[in-house]
């Protein structure tokens, strides 16, 4: 069995990349979305009607904030584990030039 553990710096440097850039996203989703709820509050017959858009909207809203907490989590997650594996490397360097 081989207990080497193989990983790539940049591949892992990017991918905390696409997560931060995806988290941006998301929340620029989530304020368009807030902001096109209350442009469009003049469009509905009833105020059942409009309830039942912002409540939809707020739902949406939800689960993408929920989302994007579950992604910031992951992400901090993945920062945590490169800084273990950095602190690591410079250990078992410094045992070499012992």
């Amino acid at each position: 069995m081989n207990d080497e553990v193989l990983y790539s710096k940049t591949a892992i440097e990017s991918c905390l990349s696409e997560m931060e850039a995806s988290s941006k996203k998301l929340k620029d989703q989530i304020e368009t979305l807030m902001q096109d709820t209350k442009s469009s509050q003049g469009f509905f017959n009833t105020p059942e009607a409009s309830e039942a858009y912002n409540k939809k909207s707020g739902d949406v809203s939800k689960d993408l904030t929920d989302l994007d907490g579950i992604l910031q989590m992951l992400r901090r997650e993945i920062s945590d584990g490169q800084v273990n594996m950095n602190e690591m490397d410079k250990k078992m360097a410094q045992q070499f030039m012992e």
